[in-house]
């Protein structure tokens, strides 16, 4: 991560603290903490540099207060008052502003009215109904933060495949346009070609992966972005539709096609086939399995290299069900 998006990321996060705070005479202070943040990460000079030239108070947004913490952290790798602002809350409970559905407003209004502060309590509160209650919030909220921790709804809605791969070829469209991808396909039950589709799951390689994550934010259609990290992004369309983009190094290509892709009973299968022959695989790479321990990378940036690597044939996408397809395509 760059010298600048490391701040931006502070600053984003010590926005969120003052929010999570609740106190309404920090609202002038959340605003400029945010703008700078979104400053930092657009900047295409090193803020380094910037300062070199006696340039930093001549960005728009940037005063004595923000200006000397971006000093203070680049001449001590800290800043101070973040510090302090941290120990202010639980940790547990500030881990959960990195949940995609959740913002400081809901997590404060979690807390202060249900008393969650940590994601065991949040699923209690979303499980039971409570959460749901409390303004602001409805099923709809519930159904996003669910989704967040990877705890989806069985009655998810799913749309035909004919419907959504219009949507699909046009995301796919404007992600190419944005000059930022070198490789992007994708994945998940539409690449398996699936009766219904969930979220359409895109994986990428991109030398600026945080550049082409906000590209996708960008998007016209986009009605709300439920997450923008450094290597995942995830938004919600106009028509409901969600997006995810995840971006991965070249030499992991293979594998995270591999993993976002299979059916979950197919990857299984894959991990068990793996160690039976002192091997582990996951998203990054097939490896070496060794007293327990992950070891030399044998394969991943292609799905042929990993498949021939633990004794198959090349499995295409739409049979990859963990429904004995493993079995049939073992190489002799």
């Amino acid at each position: 991560m760059s010298t600048n998006q490391t701040l931006s990321t502070i600053l984003t996060r010590m926005s969120e603290l003052y929010q999570l705070g609740g106190d309404a005479n920090d609202r002038y202070r959340i605003a400029s903490y945010s703008r700078a943040a979104q400053l930092l990460n657009s900047l295409q000079t090193d803020i380094r540099q910037i300062i070199k030239e006696n340039r930093l108070y001549d960005l728009s947004g940037i005063g004595e207060a923000i200006g000397g913490k971006i000093e203070e952290f680049l001449k001590t790798g800290k800043i101070q008052t973040y510090e302090k602002l941290q120990k202010k809350f639980p940790k547990p409970l500030v881990d959960l502003l990195d949940i995609p559905g959740l913002g400081p407003k809901k997590v404060h209004a979690l807390w202060r009215q249900l008393g969650v502060t940590d994601k065991k309590s949040l699923k209690a509160v979303l499980t039971d109904g409570s959460a749901a209650k409390l303004d602001g919030f409805g099923e709809k909220s519930v159904h996003n933060i669910l989704d967040g921790l990877g705890m989806k709804p069985a009655h998810k809605d799913r749309k035909s495949y004919a419907k959504v791969k219009p949507i699909a070829e046009k995301i796919k469209r404007y992600l190419e346009k944005s000059g930022l991808v070198e490789r992007l396909e994708i994945a998940g039950s539409f690449r398996r070609k699936k009766e219904t589709i969930g979220d359409l799951d895109f994986l990428a390689v991109s030398a600026r992966p945080q550049d082409l994550i906000h590209y996708l934010t960008q998007h016209p259609e986009v009605r709300r972005v439920t997450a923008e990290g450094a290597t995942k992004g995830s938004v919600i369309l106009r028509d409901g539709q969600q997006v995810d983009l995840r971006v991965v190094k070249q030499d992991e290509w293979g594998a995270a096609l591999m993993y976002f892709t299979g059916s979950k009973e197919h990857n299984v299968q894959l991990r068990s086939l793996a160690r039976t022959k002192g091997m582990t695989i996951n998203e990054y790479g097939l490896f070496v399995l060794k007293s327990g321990k992950k070891g030399k990378k044998l394969a991943g940036d292609t799905e042929e290299g990993v498949y021939g690597t633990l004794g198959l044939k090349y499995i295409p996408p739409e049979q990859r069900l963990g429904e004995g397809e493993i079995g049939k395509n073992i190489e002799k």
